[in-house]
């Protein structure tokens, strides 16, 4: 009907040239204008469609549905038009019109299905696709699309059913039994079925690697690692070049504890792919795991700066070295992956942890602040700043370093806490210090220690039952924490409870006491102990 309407024109051309030929040889005959003539609209709207200029292929389709408003086709086609231009709602309505016109054409049912699925609109979808199965049956491409919109609404078995469906229309669709086997397994929480679906479609394609693949998988979920395992060795065989799959046996032989086996693989893989850095550490941790340092060193020196697995393999080196007493060569390590990289903050972090262990604080305010030239944005070793500088006593360059914190992440608690705390043992700034303290608490509720931070702005905003009442929660939180009792010790006396004051005093004394000299706080004790003094006075 499209064809002969769009012909008609054409036609009536050719005969009436025809006609005036044979009459008048000297007539000249004019063609009519065609920039109004149907086929050269519908032409030139396909042309500019092609070139991605669907604004102005609409406005030549607009035209000829002017002239010829009751073709579906043009209705079909302005609705995909206009999805060129983002406008979904308008498409929606022009596909409709298309149907209006054309109820049993197939393809404006599903392009409206799919555009009621892009918009989310699950249950017009499901009408359009159930609609379009109604008058297409055997339109395989419609169950998809229909059982994915009755999962995504959880009607799990109206997808079961669809997908049945399809399997009566083609028995060999090996898609649907892969569907099928999904829903059971993670929908339905049905193993048992999932595994019949996947063996069903394998039965149809048993040299399938996906479905292999999807099999192994399944296993894992399960923790099935043997059966995952199998099935990962049958991907081999029909995929022998397969790095990723051979990575996969290994580290479920590992996994099973088969450490042997794990590592004739990882070896295999790194002789025949000198190149698979990321192997060889993972070869390295393998070592690791089963105390053989040296080998371990050996693998982790071999991976090079420009493998994804440089930073772990260095850090691994590294904290190799340390634990075997070689501390210089660990900071030497170190050291040189920073010459290689200089944009990994945890290169920083260690060697600066390892300046500390040595009571070299200096050098590891040093390094960090190399560390944060390279990387200024760097909560991270900002917040290590903070830390060091306070062992150092450096309490000004502390509280900068946390600000700096606090600039790059308004969330950090640590920097929250810190700040608010400090603030407190100053006397300064106390309603910033109880904000500051509150926002921490407030991200990490149970945190002992940031109760008694909030206790000591309390108590030293003047607030003695507000800070009681929150110091005895902090203490319940964290017992036999020396600070803790310090600070109740001084809410007692503030109270005037001389005796009680003694006690917690006391007790706190004790326990710095007991701290090893790396964690000792020489000013706390002290503190602790005038206090005494000045009890027995």
């Amino acid at each position: 009907m499209f064809l002969r309407l769009l012909l008609i024109p054409l036609l009536a051309l050719v005969l009436f040239s025809s006609g005036c030929a044979s009459k008048q040889r000297s007539a000249v005959v004019q063609p009519p204008q065609q920039k109004e003539d149907p086929y050269y609209l519908f032409l030139e709207s396909s042309l500019l469609a092609e070139k991605g200029k669907t604004r102005e292929a609409l406005e030549k389709l607009d035209r000829l549905i002017e002239i010829q408003p009751k073709v579906a086709h043009f209705h079909f086609l302005r609705a995909k038009y206009l999805v060129g231009e983002n406008k979904i709602e308008e498409a929606i309505e022009a596909c409709k019109q298309a149907i209006e016109f054309d109820a049993k054409s197939v393809e404006p049912h599903l392009f409206l299905a799919k555009l009621y699925i892009t918009l989310d609109r699950h249950r017009e979808a499901i009408a359009w696709l159930e609609k379009t199965i109604a008058i297409a049956p055997d339109k395989e491409e419609t169950y998809p699309l229909l059982a994915d919109q009755y999962v995504v609404t959880r009607r799990y078995q109206k997808a079961i059913e669809t997908m049945n469906a399809l399997l009566k229309l083609n028995p060999d669709e090996t898609a649907a039994y892969m569907y099928l086997a999904a829903i059971y397994a993670k929908d339905l929480k049905n193993p048992t079925l999932a595994l019949r679906m996947y063996h069903k479609a394998l039965d149809l394609e048993p040299e399938n690697v996906g479905i292999h693949h999807a099999i192994a998988e399944f296993h894992l979920g399960r923790r099935n690692l043997r059966e995952a395992l199998g099935r990962f060795q049958e991907i081999e065989k029909r995929v022998p070049s397969d790095i990723a799959i051979k990575l996969r046996i290994a580290l479920l032989h590992y996994e099973l504890k088969d450490h042997a086996r794990a590592t004739q693989k990882l070896k295999q893989i790194i002789a025949e792919n000198p190149e698979a850095e990321t192997v060889r550490y993972y070869l390295g941790v393998l070592y690791e795991s089963i105390r053989r340092y040296d080998d371990a060193i050996a693998e982790f020196a071999l991976v090079s700066p420009r493998s994804g697995a440089f930073k772990d393999a260095r850090l691994h080196l590294a904290a190799l070295h340390r634990k075997k007493e070689k501390k210089e060569k660990a900071i030497e390590v170190i050291q040189d992956a920073i010459h290689e990289i200089k944009d990994i903050p945890e290169f920083y972090e260690f060697l600066a942890a390892l300046y500390e262990e040595e009571d070299a604080y200096e050098a590891a305010v040093g390094i960090l602040k190399e560390g944060i030239l390279a990387l200024p944005q760097s909560e991270r070793l900002y917040l290590m700043l903070g830390m060091v500088s306070e062992k150092l006593k450096q309490r000004d360059e502390a509280m900068a370093a946390m600000k700096k914190v606090i600039e790059l992440n308004p969330q950090n608690a640590t920097a929250l806490n810190y700040l608010g705390y400090a603030y407190a043992e100053r006397g300064e700034n106390l309603e910033e210090a109880e904000r500051l303290v509150k926002q921490a608490l407030k991200l990490k509720p149970s945190d002992g220690y940031i109760m008694d931070s909030l206790g000591w702005v309390y108590f030293k905003q003047g607030k003695v039952d507000a800070a009681l009442e929150v110091l005895i929660k902090a203490d319940k939180q964290s017992p036999r924490e020396a600070t803790i009792l310090f600070h109740l010790g001084e809410v007692w006396l503030a109270r005037g409870q001389k005796n009680k004051a003694r006690q917690f005093f006391e007790r706190s004394l004790a326990l710095w006491n007991k701290k090893s000299p790396d964690v000792r706080d020489d000013e706390e004790i002290e503190r602790i102990r005038m206090r005494l003094e000045s009890l027995k006075k």
